[in-house]
């Protein structure tokens, strides 16, 4: 157990080992290095805990820990597997302008308080299966190099993926979002997949980028705000997802977008030609 920790700049050449322990008080590890295995897993924070502008060198596993204060991990580097799946972050989680070079896994983790990875880049997988996040997420500004998966999660607040640039493949199936949800202006280069998603409330699609396919198969929202020109090309043939979008354009008055729409769909039962 321990209690009132303040070991800001220090360096671990070894494997540092602070498996299951309690930290009673401000945990400070800001600005330190890590240079081999971290084990922080199934340990509890009871106060801050700041890892802000440290590095890992190694892995860093701090899977099944429990932050019952704020957790700040902005600005550091994780050069091998970030491992928090299973973890519960009961305040702010700070995340901001992280590098995670390898996977990054936060499945089974409960964000209770607001959640921020803006400007974080993933170069690795990033794994946020089966995840809740009960308050704001934001993901603006965020590079995901690698495959990213956010299937079964729950966004109770809402979700922020604005100017965020997605450059392989990323899962949002199976994804409930109970509030608006934001993906301006963010780019999908690779193939991006909404299969069975439940948007609650707004979506919000402007200026959104799909240089992969898009699918949308059993999606099902209240106002998809996106545009005929922007996916076009790019979404996977599905009659109900074209008749649901074609639905959406009518709600909204997008009734160029519909007769667009209506026309792509005719094309692809062979009753319409050019």
């Amino acid at each position: 157990m321990y209690s009132s920790e303040l070991n800001t700049y220090v360096i671990f050449n070894n494997w540092a080992y602070f498996y299951d322990l309690v930290f009673n008080s401000y945990a400070c590890f800001k600005d330190s290095v890590f240079n081999g295995y971290t084990n922080f897993s199934r340990s509890i924070f009871k106060d801050y805990a700041d890892f802000s502008h440290s590095v890992f060198s190694g892995t860093a596993d701090f899977r099944g820990s429990v932050f019952k204060k704020i957790a700040i991990f902005g600005g550091s580097e994780f050069n091998n597997i970030a491992g928090f799946g299973e973890s519960k972050f009961n305040e702010i989680a700070d995340f901001v302008f992280s590098k995670f070079k390898d996977i990054a896994n936060f499945e089974y983790s409960d964000f209770n308080d607001v959640v921020t990875f803006g400007g974080a880049v993933f170069n690795g997988e990033a794994y946020f299966r089966r995840s809740e996040f009960k308050n704001i997420a934001e993901f603006d500004y965020s590079i995901f190099n690698g495959e990213t998966n956010f299937g079964y999660s729950e966004f109770y607040s809402t979700a922020k993926f604005e100017h965020s640039v997605f450059n392989s493949d990323a899962y949002f199936e199976d994804v409930t979002f109970e509030k608006e949800s934001r993906f301006n202006d963010a780019m999908f280069k690779g193939n991006a997949s909404f299969n069975n998603t439940r948007f609650k409330d707004d979506a919000l699609l402007w200026n959104t980028a799909f240089l992969g396919k898009l699918t949308l198969s059993r999606t099902r929202y209240e106002k998809l705000y996106i545009r005929w020109y922007d996916i076009n090309g790019s979404l996977v043939y599905d009659d109900a997802a074209l008749m649901s979008l074609m639905k959406d354009f009518q709600d909204l008055g997008y009734f160029e977008d519909y007769e667009d729409c209506y026309s792509q769909y005719m094309r692809e039962h062979g009753n319409l030609t050019v």
